[in-house]
């Protein structure tokens, strides 16, 4: 999935609170969930949430500091609001502050475990986090979205990420299975709601049939060696690669996927002819052991004339998969 379409729903930038030594976010990052907190007025409410539609705003158009800025005075009156701590996470993500932005989301998970947006947030961070392998990347990637899952099953933009990292994984069948729901699913109404369009849903289907039919047949260009056990992987290969060309998107991508199948079609026809040469080619051998020198001579002219038909194209053949 290209990364921009991750961003989507990513939010902030500030001036860092972290630049003020002993700052009132690293005080409240040690602030313990179980605090006790004296009631919030009326007031006081409307005007957190008035910040925080401030801070949501501001992190659209990218004013990352004014967003950590309103994230910060609504924290000052009521540390305890989950949002608040959503949106300060948020903002110092974008800054680069990934240790404190993880640490400010997961509060907002200890105030709410039921908001999907707060786990999808850290799913995301994980996505390409500088101080992760990619093992321990994708597995927390797939916990968190998961979990996002669990609490929002309608949200597409969670079910289309964690099909993403069924694909990254090599859970081909698991990743097609939410990609087809999904593409099944869909409708106009969905292009404007969701992070990703279909146009995004069809190039990363394209994007896995192409690695399904890859893991059953290819060739190294560096050393010019095909990957490939049989006929049947061969055809294997090909269907797959056939259905990724129905879901192909640019141009790119379309010419990727023909000459995969180009090659396919080249391989099963060589598979096809060594199989016959050698079938046809038993009876002369036959005869060149045990029979005279006026048969010898026939069998080796049937050999020339075998070898001969058996480099023309397979006209027929070929048409059969070109449909």
């Amino acid at each position: 999935m290209n990364r921009n379409l991750e961003q989507t729903l990513r939010v902030g930038s500030s001036m860092s609170t972290l630049e003020r030594p002993e700052s009132i976010i690293e005080h409240r990052l040690n602030v313990g969930s179980g605090d006790q907190q004296d009631p919030v007025e009326d007031s006081q409410v409307a005007r957190i949430e008035a910040l925080l539609r401030d801070a949501s705003d501001y992190i659209v158009h990218e004013h990352y500091k004014e967003a950590l800025q309103c994230a910060e005075e609504a924290l000052a009156l009521d540390p305890q609001y989950a949002e608040s701590w959503f949106m300060l996470g948020q903002a110092h993500i974008e800054l680069g502050q990934l240790e404190v932005g993880e640490a400010a989301v997961k509060r907002a998970i200890e105030r709410d475990l039921d908001e999907a947006s707060y786990y999808y947030e850290l799913a995301l961070l994980y996505d390409d986090h500088p101080d992760l392998n990619e093992e321990e990347s994708l597995r927390r990637g797939f916990h968190y979205t998961q979990e996002a899952v669990k609490r929002d099953p309608d949200d597409y933009s969670y079910q289309f990420h964690l099909g993403y990292l069924y694909y990254l994984n090599d859970e081909y069948d698991e990743a097609a299975a939410i990609f087809h729901q999904l593409y099944d699913q869909w409708t106009e109404s969905d292009e404007t709601l969701w992070e990703f369009d279909l146009s995004d849903l069809r190039y990363q289907m394209a994007e896995l049939y192409l690695d399904m039919g890859y893991e059953k047949a290819y060739t190294d260009d560096a050393t010019g060696v095909d990957y490939y056990i049989s006929r049947e992987d061969l055809d294997e290969a090909l269907n797959h690669y056939v259905r990724a060309l129905s879901f192909a998107v640019c141009e790119a991508q379309r010419d990727e996927i023909e000459d995969a199948i180009q090659y396919v079609e080249r391989s099963k026809q060589y598979v096809f002819l060594t199989k016959r040469s050698l079938k046809l080619a038993t009876i002369p051998v036959v005869l060149l052991l045990f029979q005279d020198r006026f048969f010898n001579l026939m069998a080796l002219l049937s050999v020339i004339l075998i070898g001969c038909l058996c480099i023309v194209p397979r006209w027929k053949h070929d048409q059969m998969y070109d449909k």
